[in-house]
C-alpha cells in the first residue's frame, strides 16, 4: 500500500499524457477589450458577450469552452441552492445535452453530459457573503473519442483566466512590458522524465531528482537572461508527509521527525495543511529572509485547479483523494513580489496519513516584470508532459524497491544530492554572470535586493570559513563533511553534517 499510494505521489503530479500533449503546441494570450485576458492554444478563438459576461471559446476541432463570472445580488446560497443554479446554468449553456444530476465537492458542483458523439462537463464554485453570490461557472465539450486528449487543455486555459484594466482606461504607472516571449521545450537533463517549455535564452537549471526508489522529485527553475525575473516548479526538497498517528507518537515520533522506511524514503510527520496554507508558508520561509518589508498582499483558494487532479486520482482508484489548492501573491517593498501556488493532497483520507504536495510554482519578477513572471510559469505548468517511458520503466523500480537493500538505498540518495549540490554551483554562477552583466547598470542593486530576486541565500561554513551563494529552500541549511550541501527542518540530516551560518 505504501508503494502504490508513493507512486501516486510521484506519477499523479504530471499531466495525463495524451492531454499533455495537447497542450504542448504553441499558446497565444488574448487580451480582450472587455477587461480580461485568457490563454489559449492557437488557432481558439475568443469571443465575449457582453450583455450575459460570458466568454466563449472554440477549437479548430470542436471543442468548445465556456467561463462564466456571475454575481447573484442579495442571495446567499446554501449547498442545495449551489446546486439548483449550477444545473439551471449548465442548461443554459448548452440546453441539448442530457445533464447529469449535480454532485457536490465542497464549494464545486459538477455535472456532465454524454452523447454518442459528444461529452461536456460543467463545473461551478461559489462563495456566499452578506450582499450575495459571486459564481465562477466552467463548461468544457468535445467529441466523446477526444475529450480525454483535452482535459488539461481546458484546465490551462480556465487557470489563464485574469481580469484586467479594459482598453482605453488609464495606464498611469503600469508596469512595462519586457516584450513578448518565445518559449523553447527543455528535457530534463537527468533521466529524460519530462518535458517543458521554457522562455527562449532564459537559463534553467533542475530535472527529476531520485531520492529513492520510489521517491523522484520534479524541479524547474529559470532565470531570465538580466537575472530580473525567476520562475519555479517543484522542490526537490519537499518530500512526502505523514499525519501523527497513535502509533507514531508511541513510538516517540513528533511534528517535525523524520522516519526512513524500507526503501530509503523519508517522510516528515506534520498534520495535512491546505494549498493556500502551504503557499503561505512556503513564501515566508523562502522569501521572508531574503528582502526587507516582506508582505503577503493576497491569498486566495483555487478551486478551478482541482478538477483534473481528482479525475487522475480515480484512475489510480483513489476516488476519494482530498485535493486543495490556493495562491498567494507577495511583494518586498517596491521594487519586487510575486506569486506562488500550491495543491496539497491526501491520497486515502481515512484509510492511510500519508500527504503531498502534489503541484508547486510560481514567480518571483522585479517591479514591471511579473506578468513576464506569471505568464512564464503559466506556460512552464501547461506545457509539463512526462516521457511514457520513463514512466513505465518507474513502475518497474517501484514494484522492485522493497527488494533493494539499504546500501542500494543509500547509494542513490547521495547521487540525488550530489546532482542537487552540482545544480546549486550552477546557479552560483548564474548568479556571478548576472551581478558582472547588471552590475555596470545597477550598481545601487543591494545583496538582500539580488537574493530576493534569484531566491537565493548567503550561507557561511563555520569549519572553513567559506561564503557560498546556495537556492534558498529552508531555514536550516547544512555541509557534510565531504563537502555536499543541503537544505532541511530543523533535524539534522545524519552523523557528518554540520549547520552552516545563514548571513543576514
Amino acid at each position: 500500500m505504501v508503494k502504490s499510494m508513493m507512486r501516486f505521489g510521484v506519477v499523479a503530479i504530471l499531466l495525463l499524457s495524451a492531454g499533455a500533449a495537447a497542450a504542448q503546441g504553441r499558446w497565444v494570450t488574448h487580451t480582450d477589450p472587455a477587461g480580461f485576458t485568457i490563454n489559449t492554444p492557437e488557432g481558439w478563438t475568443v469571443a465575449s458577450d457582453s450583455r450575459s459576461g460570458r466568454v466563449n471559446l472554440r477549437g479548430p476541432r470542436g471543442e468548445a469552452s465556456v467561463i462564466w463570472p456571475v454575481y447573484l445580488e442579495q442571495r446567499s446560497l446554501d449547498a442545495r441552492g449551489a446546486q439548483a443554479v449550477a444545473a439551471q446554468l449548465a442548461r443554459r449553456i448548452d440546453p441539448q445535452l442530457p445533464w447529469s444530476t449535480p454532485e457536490l465537492n465542497g464549494n464545486i458542483v459538477r455535472l456532465t453530459a454524454r452523447t454518442a458523439q459528444r461529452k461536456a462537463v460543467t463545473l461551478m464554485t461559489w462563495n456566499s457573503g452578506a450582499r450575495g453570490s459571486g459564481l465562477q461557472v466552467y463548461f468544457a465539450a468535445a467529441s466523446a473519442e477526444t475529450y480525454r486528449n483535452f482535459v488539461d487543455t481546458f484546465t490551462g486555459i480556465w487557470s489563464s483566466f485574469r481580469v484586467v484594466r479594459p482598453t482605453g482606461a488609464s495606464t498611469s504607472g503600469a508596469p512595462r512590458s519586457a516584450g513578448p516571449l518565445t518559449f523553447t521545450a527543455w528535457r530534463d537533463p537527468r533521466e529524460s522524465a519530462f518535458t517543458v517549455s521554457v522562455p527562449q535564452g532564459w537559463r534553467v537549471v533542475g530535472g527529476m531528482y531520485r531520492l529513492s526508489p520510489n521517491d523522484t522529485r520534479a524541479m524547474v527553475n529559470a532565470l531570465a537572461p538580466d537575472a530580473q525575473v525567476r520562475i519555479a516548479f517543484g522542490d526537490a526538497d519537499i518530500g512526502a508527509f505523514s499525519e501523527m498517528t497513535p502509533m507514531a507518537s508511541r513510538s516517540g515520533l513528533r511534528p517535525g521527525s523524520v522516519q526512513a522506511l524500507g526503501d530509503g524514503t523519508k517522510l516528515t510527520y506534520r498534520q495535512f495543511v491546505s494549498g493556500r496554507q502551504f503557499a503561505r508558508e512556503y513564501v515566508q520561509r523562502t522569501a521572508g529572509n531574503l528582502c526587507q518589508g516582506l508582505q503577503v498582499t493576497g491569498e486566495r483558494e483555487r478551486p478551478d485547479l482541482i478538477p483534473v487532479y481528482q479525475q487522475e486520482a480515480r484512475a489510480y482508484n483513489m476516488p476519494n483523494a482530498r485535493f486543495t489548492a490556493g495562491e498567494v501573491t507577495f511583494s518586498c517593498g517596491a521594487q519586487q513580489g510575486g506569486q506562488f501556488t500550491a495543491v496539497t493532497v491526501l491520497p486515502l483520507p481515512g484509510q492511510a496519513p500519508l500527504w503531498y504536495v502534489h503541484r508547486l510554482f510560481g514567480y518571483v519578477g522585479s517591479s514591471g516584470r511579473r506578468a513576464e513572471g506569471e505568464a512564464a510559469v503559466q506556460r512552464l505548468v501547461q506545457s509539463y508532459a512526462e516521457n511514457p517511458q520513463w514512466k513505465e520503466q518507474q513502475k518497474r523500480i517501484g514494484a522492485e524497491a522493497v527488494a533493494r537493500d539499504n546500501a542500494r538505498s543509500r547509494e542513490i540518495q547521495q547521487r540525488a544530492w550530489r546532482a542537487i549540490q552540482e545544480d546549486q554551483r550552477a546557479t552560483h554562477d548564474i548568479i556571478i554572470k548576472g551581478y558582472e552583466q547588471r552590475s555596470k547598470v545597477y550598481d545601487e542593486i543591494s545583496r538582500k535586493r539580488e537574493n530576493a530576486i534569484l531566491g537565493t541565500v548567503d550561507v557561511v561554513d563555520p569549519n572553513s570559513g567559506r561564503q557560498y551563494k546556495i537556492t534558498y529552500n529552508s531555514d536550516y541549511n547544512w555541509m557534510s563533511d565531504q563537502g555536499y550541501i543541503t537544505s532541511t527542518t530543523a533535524n539534522s540530516p545524519g552523523p557528518g553534517w554540520h549547520r552552516m551560518i545563514d548571513l543576514p
